[in-house]
């Protein structure tokens, strides 16, 4: 088994340069726009599991559907 860890795309306070740790902050539309654009560089995965905050789950989806 291979594990392969995604960062999640950027958000509104990572391009503000602010520490988001525990915020629960959305994709920012440059952050969404990027990942569909690196879309095909990602790994296949049988399996996916993610952080349940929200700019995690939003890459997910873009990435794997």
């Amino acid at each position: 088994m291979r594990v392969i860890f995604i960062r999640h795309g950027k958000t509104k306070g990572n391009n503000e340069n602010r520490y988001i740790g525990f915020t629960d902050e959305k994709l920012s539309k440059e952050g969404r726009n990027e990942i569909k654009r690196k879309k095909h560089e990602y790994p296949k995965a049988d399996r996916i599991i993610s952080s349940p905050m929200i700019r995690c789950r939003e890459t997910a989806e873009i990435i794997y559907g």
